[in-house]
């Protein structure tokens, strides 16, 4: 991440990681030039929210922020272009945003994931952190888990999760087509 060193720049890892991974599998979809390319992150609609949740709900209150980039920018650029892209989406979600895509989610036919198929065109990814959720703290009687990963996802999903190794690390866990799959191992590794 030594382009981000020399900007002075600090991201959080999740930008970091997001914006290297959506970099990563822009190049190993062979996309080239001004085409545009799209993500969305997960963010978190607790922390935004507050009390304004009911005392009785206890789902999931997450809500998606959308990043957008010109390929040849998003793969040639430094690390540090991408990450902050990411950032300013995740920092566009405040109470309006939240309460503007609550209605137009109610207004418009969704997929899987909640998001109506129109904001997802190909090529997208919808990046999600599970890395502070203490999945490996878990014991439901019969001790902690090996491995904990996400279940069966849609295309085009990368989830951040805690390494089963339990040392720090995180792995990305994406529901890609293989042979993209194949190249962004590949690339995953250059910075």
């Amino acid at each position: 991440m030594k382009d981000l060193e020399e900007e002075g720049a600090y991201f959080t890892t999740f930008e970091s990681l997001a914006g290297h991974l959506w970099r990563c599998v822009a190049r190993a979809r062979g996309l080239k030039g001004e085409m545009g390319c799209k993500t969305s992150v997960a963010v978190n609609a607790r922390r935004i929210l507050g009390k304004k949740l009911p005392d009785n709900y206890s789902g999931n209150a997450t809500i998606a922020a959308f990043a957008e980039s010109g390929v040849g920018d998003l793969t040639e650029k430094p690390l540090s272009y991408a990450a902050g892209i990411m950032r300013e989406a995740i920092k566009s979600v405040d109470e309006e945003y939240i309460f503007s895509s609550l209605d137009c989610m109610v207004l418009e036919r969704k997929n899987q994931t909640g998001i109506p198929d129109h904001w997802l065109p190909n090529p997208s990814l919808y990046f999600t952190s599970w890395v502070h959720l203490p999945l490996y703290k878990t014991d439901f009687g019969w001790g902690t888990p090996l491995f904990v990963g996400p279940p069966l996802a849609p295309p085009n999903v990368l989830v951040l999760i805690p390494s089963h190794t339990q040392d720090g690390s995180i792995d990305a866990v994406a529901t890609l087509s293989a042979p993209v799959m194949e190249k962004l191992e590949s690339y995953a590794f250059e910075i």
